[in-house]
């Protein structure tokens, strides 16, 4: 069992997408801005399984003025909800 998100993993092979939720703090003000985190991942094959491996990644977002009308949807394929 994975101890950080605490469920059962399964196996991939090929691309594999996690979504996570942030909150923006409500006094971040608007702007470029670098998220830094850590993603820990360990390859395996049928008969040994490698050394687990953190790598430290960033992602640059921009911050945008609070609006008070969404955004029209884009990219639902990726970002549907139901099966979650």
């Amino acid at each position: 069992m994975g101890s950080t998100i605490g469920k059962e993993l399964e196996t991939f092979d090929g691309v594999v997408t996690f979504f996570m939720d942030l909150k923006i703090s409500d006094v971040a003000k608007p702007g470029d801005v670098k998220l830094d985190f850590t993603v820990k991942t360990q390859a395996c094959n049928q008969k040994q399984c490698a050394a687990p491996v953190e790598n430290q990644l960033g992602l640059d977002v921009m911050i945008l003025p609070e609006r008070k009308a969404s955004a029209l949807p884009r990219h639902a394929e990726i970002f549907n909800t139901d099966d979650k």
